[in-house]
């Protein structure tokens, strides 16, 4: 806490001395990114802002400002500003795969899906730094929304491949399996992730599916409640396992469990259509 106290201080202090005409000072322009790196930490978002604005003007050339700025805005979801940032980070640093893959999401999440492939694709296509993975699984993630379960398998096992201790690769991986029919290959992989990451929410989660899928339903409940321990706002556990109790016929519990969903998501469509179809005891 005395570490965050000093950083406002000294943000005071590096703000007060900026000119009309600042010229390039790189020292001061990466006082500024570590703050505003740091002020992101604390959730503060504004502050951060700022300090990534003050050390663009200090240093235009800042790559690193334009792209944590770029992200903060992405999570803002001020998708336009953040493609702005992202695009300028991308000037300076043309080969750099993350700003390909940072850009290539703004587009994704604006519902251009063809040139946030196009992006992806080239930043596989861009030397290897140890951050091809993540394109590898967005790249599965859209085959997946397009049922191309073979092409996404591809990707998917590409991304696990560089990054073989991923759980949420992997994870991912098992869904197809688990799409697929192929119950045995999912729980295999599935095993491998939680081996990896005990506390692998949508590994845990994605075994729930399978053992739902097969009709195992003690076991999901199993593996639901065990995401839910790890993340309770995994909130979609509690609809599956309220479905498994109502085909058991058990209406008192599927309705307590789905209740659980409604008190963190009230609006949730899915979770009130299904409240609505609990026949009354």
């Amino acid at each position: 806490m005395k570490r965050f106290f000093y950083s406002l201080v000294l943000s005071t202090l590096l703000f007060a001395c900026t000119s009309r005409e600042t010229p390039v000072d790189s020292v001061q322009s990466d006082a500024h990114y570590r703050l505003g790196v740091e002020f992101a930490q604390y959730s503060m978002f504004k502050n951060s802002l700022e300090e990534f604005d003050l050390a663009i003007k200090y240093n235009p050339e800042n790559e690193k400002a334009y792209r944590k700025k770029g992200v903060i805005l992405f999570g803002m979801k001020e998708y336009d500003l953040a493609k702005k940032e992202f695009e300028h980070a991308l000037d300076l640093d043309p080969g750099n795969v993350q700003i390909h893959i940072n850009l290539g999401l703004v587009h994704y999440s604006k519902g251009d899906k063809q040139l946030a492939l196009e992006l992806w694709e080239k930043a596989i296509a861009l030397k290897d730094d140890g951050n091809h993975a993540k394109a590898y699984n967005n790249i599965g993630n859209l085959y997946k929304e397009q049922k191309n379960y073979d092409k996404a398998i591809s990707y998917y096992r590409n991304a696990s491949a560089q990054k073989p201790r991923n759980a949420m690769y992997l994870s991912n991986l098992a869904d197809i399996h688990r799409l697929q029919g192929n119950f045995s290959d999912a729980e295999e992989t599935l095993g491998g992730a939680i081996q990896s990451n005990p506390k692998a929410m949508l590994a845990h989660f994605t075994l729930g599916m399978v053992f739902k899928d097969q009709k195992k339903y003690d076991q999901a409940i199993l593996s639901f409640q065990q995401s839910l321990r790890i993340n309770p706002n995994l909130t979609d556990s509690y609809l599956h396992m309220a479905e498994i109790y109502l085909i058991k016929k058990d209406a008192d519990t599927a309705r307590k469990t789905i209740e659980q969903a409604l008190k963190s998501q009230p609006s949730n469509p899915k979770y009130k259509e299904f409240y609505s179809k609990i026949p009354a005891s």
